[in-house]
């Protein structure tokens, strides 16, 4: 059996743990309420969608990669946005976030979660196993076979301790004081 009830659309994460995001009953920003933060955010060049390292204060920043001069990218930016106004050549990347949980963090909250929800987690899943080559994505095994194709108010716990069991096991087999990943929003 696979995670949970889904359709062929969703978001994804990867990292140090990868998998999908239970449709329509779990965010991308679940594991913030168990400790995870987000990083600083990421940019990308207007026009090219190159990712930068930069910096919001870096006005003449462009893509060096992809133009000639500040002027050559700016002139395309202001071309595209019809806004002869605009100066900046990059832009917040709002596709997804950088995400960080620390194993301390994870021991305070995430564990004693993972503990007070047990037997909810048993009564729906009979075993989640963790593929150890692929960074940690795991399969569920549904205590009924019905589980696997209906939507209930349980899911969304069931999607977060899933992702805990997830880290949880990551930890277990990885000295690493932290667990990161990428997740699309």
């Amino acid at each position: 059996m696979s995670p949970p009830p889904t359709t062929t659309m969703g978001r994804y994460y990867s990292g140090n743990i990868n998998g999908k995001f239970w449709v329509a009953c779990q965010s991308s920003d679940a594991m913030e309420n168990y400790g995870a933060i987000v990083e600083d955010p990421e940019f990308r060049f207007k026009s090219c969608g190159c990712r930068c390292m930069c910096v919001p204060d870096d006005e003449k920043l462009y893509c060096e990669d992809c133009f000639n001069s500040y002027e050559d990218h700016i002139k395309e930016v202001r071309d595209e946005t019809d806004d002869d106004n605009d100066t900046e050549c990059f832009e917040e990347d709002e596709s997804g976030g950088n995400w960080q949980y620390d194993k301390d963090m994870f021991e305070d909250q995430g564990l004693p979660f993972i503990e007070e929800n047990k037997d909810l987690f048993n009564k729906y899943i009979e075993s989640i196993t963790f593929d150890d080559d692929d960074d940690y994505a795991y399969e569920v095994k549904w205590t009924k076979e019905e589980y696997a194709r209906t939507f209930n108010d349980d899911d969304k716990i069931l999607a977060d301790l899933c992702m805990l069991k997830q880290i949880q096991h990551f930890f277990e087999k990885e000295e690493s004081e932290s667990c990161e990943w990428y997740a699309e929003y």
